[in-house]
C-alpha cells in the first residue's frame, strides 16, 4: 500500500497559511553534502551556518539546502546540504536551482523601480493607467497606486491560489487573476493599511509586462540578471535544467512533482544561495538603480495604520518585509529581510548594507530558514565585534489588570482561528482561548505586568490597542515598542440569517488536474457570535461576517487572505464561490461501492462520491486524471497526483473526488 506524499490539507484559498505537512525521515548524517568557497577567518560563521542548517534537516521534513554569505563583494562561505536527487544519489551544490519563493517580491519591486527611473511609469500613477483591463466591483480600486501594490497597502483580498502553484505552467495566471478580481472588495482604503498581500505583485508583473513589452522574465534577465551576473536565477527553474533540488518526503527516494509557482512576480523565481548573496549587492553600485531609486527601494513605507500604536514590525520597504529587522535594528544594525515560501521551499535572504554584508539560506521542504540566517549573522557580527546578541530582558513585575481592560474582553478573529479573550477572576492576567469545534478551550494563558503588557511564557508582550476600526490584540518581540497585530475583535453582530452556510460541508466543484492546494471545509453558525460563519478546513476555525443570507464580506482589517463567499444555486443545487473556485454542497453526494465507477460528466467537472467501508483499495486512473480522497475530518488521505502510487487505505466517510476530462472513467476495487 502506497500513501500520498504531499498533503496540502490546509484551505489556502479560504485563510492565511500554506502548509505542507510531510513525514520525517533523512538521516542527520547525510546533511552537508557540498561545500564551496569558505574563505579563511569565518569560521565561526560556517560552524554557526552549519549547525543551524542541520538542525532543521535532522527532523527528517526538509528534504535539503543550500546557504550562502557574500562579505564585501566576494562569496566567503557558500555550501550544499543534502542530495538534490534521491535516486541517483546526486549532491546539492552551490548551483543547484530552489524555488526562492516570496523572495521574488525583491526582484519585482526593483523591476518596477528600473521603469520609473527610465520615466517609463511613476510610483504615484494609478494601476488602471497602466493596466486598463484592472476593475473591481469595489470602485476603491481606482485609489490603487503602483507604490502600494509594492508595499502591501493596495487593500487587495490577497492571494489567488487557483493554478497558482502546479504542476505544469499557467501562464494565463495574469489574466486570470483580472477576471476574478472584477467582481471582488477591497479589505481596506488603498495607502491606510500595510497587510501581506501576493495579489498586488501579481498586478505589478502585469504593469511591468504591459509598459515595456516585454514578458516578465525577459525584462529580468535584461535589467536585472545580466547586470548583477546572476547565472542561476530564472523565471520558474531554467529550462532543461536537471541541478535542481527536488523535494521528497522522509526517505522516499521518489521525489514530488517538480512545483510551478505561477504567481512568478510575487513567487515564481528560481535561483541559488550565491545568487541571492549577490542579488544583494543591487544597493552597493548604480548598475541597476541610481541612488534616488534606491533610496526609495530602502525606505520604510508601510501604510500610516499598519499599526494602530507604537511601531510596526513588518516595516515594509518596497519588496522587503524589513527595511530594519528589529532584533538587530536595537543593536544599531540594519538589516534588510525578504523570506519566502511556496509548498515546497522555504528561502530568507538578509542584506546588511553597512557592512556589505548578504546572508541567503533556502530549503527544498519546510523549514525555518530565518532561524539559520538569523544564526549566520549573529555569529559574523559578534567575530567582527560589531554588535553581541543581547540576553533576554527580565520580565517587569507583575500587577493587577485595570476594569479599563475590561472592555477588550470577547471574541477575535486571528490567525488560529476564532479565540476568546477572558481576564482572570484574580485579575492578574488573561487566557487566550480558541474554538476546537465545541468549546472554547485554553491556548495561551498570560500574565500582565507593570508595563501595561500581558506577557506570554516565552517571554513574548501583548498589547491591546484600539482605532476607528475597532480593537486589536498586538504582539511584541520581548517588551519591544514594535509589534504586529494578531488578534482583530469581533464588532456587534447582526441578524443576517446564516442557515444557508450552517452546517454544511463544501466539495471543490472546478479543481484542476494539476493544482497542488485541494481542499473541502465546513460551514457553520455560532451562537456566541451572531452575524458571522465559522469556516473550518480541518485544522481552524476562521470567522467570517454575513453581509447577506448568501454573502460574506472582508470585514477584518488585518487578516491577510480573507475569502468572499457567495452563494447562488443552479438546477437546485447550492454552489459556493470563492475568487474562482466552486464548491458544491457534500450533503448531495451519492454513497460509494466498495468495488465501483465513476465517469466525469459533459461539463466536465469533478465528480465525488462518499466512502462508506475501511479498506484499501486500488484505483484505475486515466493518464490526464486525478483522485483525491478527504478523510472524515476533511484532512487530505491520498492524492493521486502526489502520491507514490494509485493505492490507499481509505475510511468510511472519506470523500473521494475524480478530476478529468469529460468521459474520464475511474475506477476502484479491493486490495486482495
Amino acid at each position: 500500500m502506497k500513501s500520498s506524499r504531499l498533503s496540502v490539507s490546509k484551505a489556502v484559498v479560504l485563510v492565511l497559511m500554506m502548509i505542507c505537512i510531510l513525514m520525517p525521515g533523512l538521516p542527520r548524517s547525510s546533511a552537508r553534502a557540498t561545500a564551496g568557497n569558505i574563505v579563511p577567518g569565518y569560521e565561526t560563521v560556517v560552524s554557526a551556518a552549519r549547525e543551524a542548517v542541520e538542525k532543521q534537516l535532522s527532523t527528517g521534513i526538509p528534504s535539503s539546502a543550500t546557504a550562502a554569505v557574500m562579505v564585501d563583494g566576494r562569496i566567503v562561505y557558500a555550501e550544499g546540504f543534502g542530495l538534490r536527487d534521491r535516486s541517483q544519489n546526486f549532491p546539492v551544490d552551490t548551483q543547484t536551482q530552489f524555488n526562492m519563493g516570496s523572495v521574488s517580491k525583491v526582484f519585482t519591486a526593483a523591476a518596477i523601480l528600473v521603469l520609473a527611473q527610465e520615466e517609463m511609469l511613476s510610483l504615484d500613477d494609478p494601476v488602471t493607467d497602466q493596466l486598463p483591463d484592472f476593475s473591481m466591483a469595489d470602485p476603491r480600486y481606482r485609489d490603487i497606486t503602483v507604490r502600494m501594490l509594492l508595499n502591501h497597502t493596495s487593500g487587495l483580498q490577497g492571494t489567488n491560489m487557483k493554478d497558482g502553484f502546479t504542476s505544469v505552467k499557467n501562464r494565463n495566471y495574469i489574466p486570470e487573476t483580472l477576471e476574478r478580481m472584477k467582481t471582488g472588495s477591497l479589505m481596506n482604503d488603498p495607502g491606510e493599511i500595510s497587510v501581506y498581500c501576493n495579489d498586488g505583485f501579481t498586478l505589478a508583473e502585469a504593469v511591468i509586462e504591459r509598459v515595456s513589452g516585454k514578458s516578465f522574465s525577459a525584462f529580468l534577465q535584461e535589467k536585472i540578471f545580466d547586470r548583477l551576473g546572476l547565472e542561476n536565477t530564472s523565471a520558474y527553474f531554467m529550462e532543461g535544467n536537471q541541478n535542481i533540488a527536488r523535494v521528497y518526503q522522509g526517505d522516499s527516494q521518489v521525489p514530488m512533482p517538480v512545483e510551478y509557482v505561477n504567481l512568478l512576480g510575487t513567487g515564481g523565481l528560481s535561483s541559488t544561495a550565491v545568487d541571492l548573496c549577490r542579488f544583494g549587492e543591487i544597493l552597493q553600485s548604480e548598475a541597476v538603480l541610481n541612488q534616488a531609486m534606491l533610496g526609495e527601494y530602502t525606505r520604510p513605507q508601510y501604510g500610516p495604520l499598519t499599526v494602530p500604536a507604537g511601531e510596526p514590525l513588518f516595516n515594509a520597504g518596497l519588496g522587503w518585509d524589513y527595511v530594519q529587522v528589529n532584533q538587530f535594528k536595537t543593536q544599531g544594525v540594519d538589516v534588510l529581510a525578504k523570506n519566502g515560501g511556496t509548498l515546497q521551499y522555504f528561502s530568507q535572504l538578509y542584506v546588511l548594507p553597512k557592512e556589505r554584508t548578504n546572508v541567503a539560506v533556502i530549503f527544498a521542504g519546510p523549514a525555518d530558514p530565518a532561524a539559520v540566517t538569523d544564526a549566520i549573522v549573529w555569529a559574523l557580527l559578534e567575530e567582527k565585534g560589531i554588535a553581541r546578541k543581547p540576553a533576554p530582558a527580565a520580565p517587569p513585575e507583575d500587577a493587577k489588570v485595570p476594569d479599563s481592560m475590561k472592555g477588550f474582553e470577547g471574541y477575535y478573529a486571528s490567525g488560529k482561528g476564532i479565540a476568546k479573550m477572558e481576564i482572570s477572576g484574580d485579575q492578574k492576567g488573561a487566557a487566550l482561548l480558541i474554538w476546537n469545534g465545541e468549546m472554547f478551550e485554553s491556548n495561551t494563558v498570560l500574565s500582565y505586568k507593570e508595563d501595561g503588557r500581558f506577557y506570554s511564557p516565552e517571554g513574548n508582550s501583548y498589547s491591546f490597542a484600539e482605532y476607528s476600526g475597532g480593537k486589536v490584540m498586538m504582539v511584541h518581540p520581548g517588551n519591544s515598542v514594535a509589534g504586529f497585530v494578531t488578534h482583530e475583535k469581533l464588532s456587534k453582530g447582526n441578524d443576517v440569517d446564516a442557515s444557508a452556510f450552517s452546517g454544511k460541508i463544501w466539495l471543490p466543484v472546478n479543481m484542476s488536474p494539476y493544482d497542488f492546494p485541494a481542499a473541502m471545509f465546513h460551514t457553520a453558525a455560532l451562537p456566541e457570535v451572531p452575524g458571522y460563519i465559522l469556516v473550518n478546513d480541518g485544522s481552524s476555525y476562521t470567522p467570517l461576517a454575513l453581509k447577506s443570507p448568501a454573502d460574506t464580506w472582508l470585514s477584518f482589517s488585518y487578516l491577510r487572505d480573507q475569502p468572499e463567499f457567495h452563494i447562488d444555486t443552479v438546477d437546485g443545487e447550492a454552489l459556493l464561490h470563492n475568487y474562482g473556485n466552486t464548491f458544491a454542497d457534500a450533503s448531495m453526494v451519492p454513497a460509494a461501492a466498495t468495488r465501483d465507477t465513476i465517469r466525469i460528466d459533459p461539463d466536465g467537472q469533478n465528480k465525488s462520491c462518499r466512502i462508506s467501508f475501511d479498506a484499501s483499495v486500488r484505483f484505475t486512473i486515466p493518464e490526464s486524471g486525478r483522485i483525491v480522497v478527504f478523510d472524515p475530518g476533511l484532512s487530505m488521505l491520498y492524492d493521486s497526483l502526489t502520491a507514490d502510487g494509485q493505492e490507499a487505505a481509505v475510511k468510511a466517510g472519506s470523500y473521494l473526488l475524480a478530476i478529468g476530462q469529460p468521459g474520464d472513467a475511474f475506477e476502484w476495487i479491493p486490495v486482495e
